[in-house]
C-alpha cells in the first residue's frame, strides 16, 4: 500500500473527532437524492431515479435536444446502483405519470433509449397534490416538513397509503439509518400483511436494543406475528407520531 492510499484507512489525529479524517474526502460527490420523490412516486427505487433524472434533465443540450437525455442501463447502474430489474420496476412506475417521458432516438448513430422531465406537467402535478406548498424554489431540501399525523389509523388501512410508507421510511431512517430499495420494497411486502405501527415499532426496537438493521427489526416482526406484540407495548389507539422520537420525525 503506497503512502497515498495509507492516509485513507489509518486515522493519524484525535479518535474523539473524526470529522476531519481523510475518508470524508473520497465521498464529497453523492448522488442527489430527493426524499419527496418517494411520497410522490411511492417507490424508493423510483425516487432515486426520479432524482437522477432530474440532475440529467437540466443538463441536457438545448436545440432540438429539448431536455431530452440519453442512458444505458449499465450508466444508470453505476451512477445509482440499480440494478436492470430494478430500473425496469422503477420506470413501470414512473410511466404512469405524464410528466415522465421516454422515446428511442438515435444517439451516436444507435438507437438509444432517451429519457425527459416535463417541468411543466410535473409542476402542475406538484399543484394538483399540494405537494406545491412543501418545495421552495431553489431549496437544496426537499424533505417533507412535518405535519399533523391522524390518530385513527386501523389495521384495515395497513399498507393502503403511500402516508403509510412514508411513515415506515422515516422510522427506518431515524432509527437505524439510510433507507435502501431492499429494505424499502421488504417494507412495502410487510404492510400488506402487518398494521404500520408495528413496522414502526420494529424500528424503534432496532435501534432501543442497539441491534439497528433491518434484519433485527424483521425478526421482531414475525415474532409478533405469531406471538403478538407484548402486554406492554399494546396500547389502546397509539397515535402513530408516538412511536417515533419527536426529535427525528421528519415526515
Amino acid at each position: 500500500m503506497s503512502e497515498a492510499e495509507e492516509k485513507y484507512v489509518v486515522a493519524t489525529h484525535d479518535a474523539e473527532d473524526q470529522r476531519d479524517h481523510p475518508v470524508f474526502s473520497m465521498f464529497q460527490q453523492p448522488v442527489a437524492f430527493h426524499r419527496m420523490f418517494v411520497d410522490i412516486t411511492g417507490s424508493v427505487t423510483a425516487a432515486l431515479m426520479l432524482s437522477q433524472a432530474f440532475y440529467w434533465s437540466k443538463k441536457g443540450r438545448k436545440g432540438h435536444w429539448d431536455g431530452w437525455f440519453f442512458k444505458s442501463a449499465g450508466e444508470w447502474e453505476v451512477e445509482t446502483g440499480l440494478t436492470r430489474r430494478e430500473q425496469e420496476s422503477a420506470r413501470k412506475k414512473l410511466k404512469k405519470f405524464d410528466w415522465w417521458q421516454e422515446k428511442i432516438a438515435k444517439a451516436k448513430g444507435t438507437p438509444t433509449l432517451h429519457y425527459r422531465i416535463n417541468a411543466r406537467a410535473f409542476a402542475a402535478h406538484l399543484r394538483e397534490t399540494q405537494f406545491d406548498k412543501l418545495v421552495k424554489p431553489n431549496s437544496t431540501n426537499c424533505e417533507t416538513p412535518v405535519t399533523e399525523t391522524t390518530t385513527e389509523t386501523t389495521t384495515e388501512e395497513k399498507g393502503s397509503s403511500s402516508s403509510d410508507f412514508s411513515a415506515c421510511v422515516a422510522a427506518y431512517e431515524s432509527n437505524i439509518g439510510l433507507i435502501t430499495s431492499n429494505v424499502g420494497e421488504s417494507i412495502k411486502k410487510w404492510l400488506d400483511d402487518v398494521p404500520v405501527e408495528w413496522v414502526v415499532k420494529a424500528c424503534g426496537e432496532a435501534s432501543k436494543y442497539n441491534k439497528r438493521s433491518w434484519a433485527y427489526a424483521e425478526k421482531c416482526l414475525k415474532n409478533w406475528q405469531v406471538n403478538g406484540l407484548p402486554v406492554e407495548n399494546v396500547v389502546e389507539q397509539t397515535p402513530l407520531m408516538a412511536l417515533v422520537p419527536v426529535e427525528d420525525a421528519s415526515w
